[in-house]
């Protein structure tokens, strides 16, 4: 699994926003991200992409499939 993610602002609020994708490239559907120490979370959309409202200084988030190890980005 490949995760990227970047922080942006928009209207005054924060979210990391990002794709991804398997060892192949290919969109992940449905992937799990939640920020890290909370029940905050989404999962990606048909072409592996999410978009996630964060404080400026969140720390992390983990990203959770089955048949794929949890993985997590720091931001």
């Amino acid at each position: 699994m490949r995760a990227n993610g970047k922080l942006i602002q928009e209207g005054g609020k924060y979210f990391m926003v990002g794709k991804v994708s398997d060892q192949n490239d290919q969109p992940i559907y449905g992937m799990n991200i939640v920020l890290a120490g909370s029940t905050q979370g989404t999962v990606t959309n048909q072409n592996g992409e999410y978009k996630l409202e964060v404080t400026k200084n969140s720390g992390m988030l983990v990203f959770s499939f089955v048949g794929f190890n949890t993985e997590t980005i720091s931001f």
